[in-house]
């Protein structure tokens, strides 16, 4: 009714929507709740704690915080305020270029041309190298796998991506496994 009454009269819009005009100017002098009141305070603490962690907490670790503060309310609060408020966690995953296409080494020719089925075991090993984040940096894993049978057949596990460390170490236990002709 409040949004409507420069278009409609009070009178009016109480009639066909069957409220009271008395229950409507009791409605509109009454102010925010004490519920409102409280929710915009709180919306102001967890502003305050988001702009405090870089703009990274989510529900959770500002929900913590507030309890820690000694407010008293529930995680699902916290996320409702500050979706209200436009307020979402920011974290950026880091992207790590891992492939240098612009040098100058020969490029080995593609000899499957994506033709990955294999009849017996030994004729076709496939490789890849996968990056996996872990608390001191990245680890690098480089599978070989007999395409006749899709077993890993050879695996390492390094730090760096050094050849001795990690392709040869693979490359030695696939031969070693299957032994090529």
């Amino acid at each position: 009714m409040d949004d409507h009454k420069h278009e409609f009269s009070i009178a009016g819009m109480s009639e066909v929507l069957d409220v009271s005009r008395s229950g409507y100017y009791r409605w509109v002098g009454r102010g925010p709740s004490d519920r409102e009141l409280k929710n915009k305070k709180l919306t102001a603490k967890i502003a305050q704690i988001w702009e405090d962690s870089a703009k990274t907490y989510g529900s959770p670790r500002i929900h913590a915080a507030l309890l820690a503060d000694g407010e008293q309310l529930s995680r699902p609060r916290v996320a409702r305020l500050m979706k209200k408020a436009g307020i979402a966690s920011q974290i950026r995953p880091t992207w790590v270029s891992t492939t240098d296409s612009g040098h100058e080494f020969p490029v080995a020719p593609n000899l499957l041309e994506r033709d990955f089925q294999a009849e017996r075991l030994t004729r076709r090993w496939v490789s890849d190298i996968t990056y996996l984040p872990s608390g001191e940096g990245w680890l690098y894993l480089i599978t070989i796998m007999d395409l006749a049978d899709r077993q890993i057949i050879g695996w390492s596990l390094a730090d760096s991506m050094d050849a001795e460390a990690t392709t040869i170490v693979a490359w030695e236990q696939a031969c070693t496994k299957r032994r090529p002709g």
